[in-house]
């Protein structure tokens, strides 16, 4: 539809000049019909997500400011179960291995994934087109060797029994 050089056009501000008056044109219904359809489709998604993750979560943080066993009524401590937490050696050397771990198993995803993405060719022998090729670098090939250690799980499991007891002497 061409714009004719008679008819007003908005500018940035969504104003348009008529007669040397400035007027914002109103939104049609179909447009204020619309904004009303999303709301409604989006609300019943929210309610999951606030009752199944924010209210859990609120439940653990009120729970964990109290004293409290299992079967009885809880007693307000406020942070002194995270002060005492963070004085327990064993917590924090636990915390330090698990970040640890985590971020060497992030690295080594990375490494080992970018690795596969750029060093391994993409077109494999009867592949009908390149993106076969990459479905095949980012999900058949992990699956495949997650699924090698999955099964090969009790043989190392062995094999560090063996070291175990040859160690022991």
């Amino acid at each position: 539809m061409a714009i004719r050089a008679q008819e007003p056009v908005a500018d940035r501000a969504g104003t348009v000049s008529v007669g040397g008056v400035e007027v914002r044109p109103r939104r049609s219904r179909v447009l204020r019909q619309e904004g009303r359809l999303v709301y409604a489709l989006l609300t019943p998604t929210l309610l999951v997500i606030l009752f199944v993750v924010a209210y859990p979560f609120c439940s653990a943080v009120y729970l964990s400011l109290q004293n409290k066993m299992v079967g009885s009524p809880g007693r307000w401590v406020g942070f002194a179960n995270y002060v005492e937490l963070f004085h327990d050696d064993v917590f924090l050397r636990t915390a330090w291995n698990s970040v640890v771990y985590t971020v060497v198993a992030v690295a080594l995803k990375f490494v080992l994934g970018l690795t596969m993405e750029t060093g391994v060719p993409v077109s494999y022998a009867g592949s009908p087109t390149p993106a076969a090729g990459e479905v095949l670098n980012t999900h058949v090939i992990p699956k495949m060797i997650q699924r090698v250690l999955v099964e090969n799980w009790d043989a190392a499991k062995k094999v560090s029994e063996i070291y175990v007891r040859h160690a022991k002497g």
